[in-house]
């Protein structure tokens, strides 16, 4: 979800459409359907949501996860070295 927050802050130009690609069906769920309430992170959840809001369009696009998809891999490879490594490091600096 802090990914997807992070992705949302990232973009200046606001009449942009975005596609967020994601293996977490919890997260589109959450995000983009009006009757799923988040059990955890509600606060992040909610400025996720005011964050979209702000674009023209967003699509949310499930991906399985460990099944080889070049990105959704290097995503999981980023977040797990940022929490093995127990510290913060901005994302947009890392080259794939």
């Amino acid at each position: 979800m802090t990914a997807i927050k992070t992705a949302f802050e990232s973009v200046s130009d606001k009449t942009k459409s975005l596609r967020v690609t994601t293996d977490s069906q919890y997260s589109i769920g959450v995000l983009s359907n009006p009757t799923w309430n988040p059990k955890k992170n509600k606060e992040l959840s909610e400025q996720i949501k005011i964050l979209a809001a702000q674009f023209n369009k967003v699509d949310y696009v499930w991906v399985k996860g460990h099944s080889g998809n070049t990105e959704n891999d290097i995503v999981d490879n980023l977040a797990v070295k940022a929490y093995k490594d127990k510290k913060d490091f901005d994302v947009r600096s890392t080259q794939p």
